[in-house]
């Protein structure tokens, strides 16, 4: 049988699933590394790291996705050197508007609020930074952040559950949800406005 470029693992179509994964997984890296001329050769090296963990026969994956972001993170992690991330910055005038829920106040500068919106994800914990990544934006599924992160689904719940406190306590300490009800939910910056590569 002769070799083809649509490889499979337990049914998965490889060609199909990264061409579906790539855009999600390139906005990811991009709201993480600085400079972004990077990203695209991380979502690179990124996949052929998944396509070598794949193929090993001695291996069998559940969770295709989530196994392509727990990549990612340790990709990103020693991209850094395991040093502290540095700050992300966007440029106020490439900035694209962000999603608000219904309850946040839509006269607010979109670039403004997106600009505090990346402060302030980069002010919380790690952890709860790549939790609201990738549930948030990359739409990543409770039981696939649970496999990512090696954690059961109720851990998770209770995850992100404090890093949505943690990233609304923060804004609001920015003064970016002044005037705004307590009740009110936050969110990070939606899919569609984070190609700002």
């Amino acid at each position: 049988m002769s070799e083809t470029t649509n490889h499979s693992h337990d049914g998965l179509d490889f060609e199909v699933f990264f061409r579906e994964q790539l855009r999600p997984l390139e906005r990811y890296i991009a709201m993480r590394v600085r400079p972004t001329e990077d990203v695209r050769d991380l979502a690179a090296e990124i996949a052929c790291q998944f396509l070598e963990y794949c193929r090993r026969s001695d291996v069998t994956v559940r969770q295709h996705r989530a196994l392509l972001y727990k990549i990612a993170r340790n990709r990103i992690a020693d991209y850094y050197g395991q040093a502290k991330e540095q700050r992300r910055e966007i440029a106020l005038e490439d900035a694209p508007p962000i999603r608000t829920p219904g309850s946040l106040p839509v006269h607010l500068d979109a670039r403004r609020d997106l600009q505090r919106t990346m402060e302030a994800l980069d002010a919380i914990h790690a952890d709860y930074r790549d939790v609201l990544l990738l549930h948030g934006n990359v739409g990543l599924s409770i039981s696939e952040l649970a496999e990512l992160l090696g954690k059961n689904v109720v851990a998770v719940r209770v995850l992100l559950h404090r890093a949505r406190r943690a990233l609304k306590e923060e804004l609001r300490r920015r003064g970016a949800l002044d005037g705004v009800s307590d009740d009110a939910e936050v969110t990070t910056p939606h899919p569609s406005h984070a190609e700002h590569y």
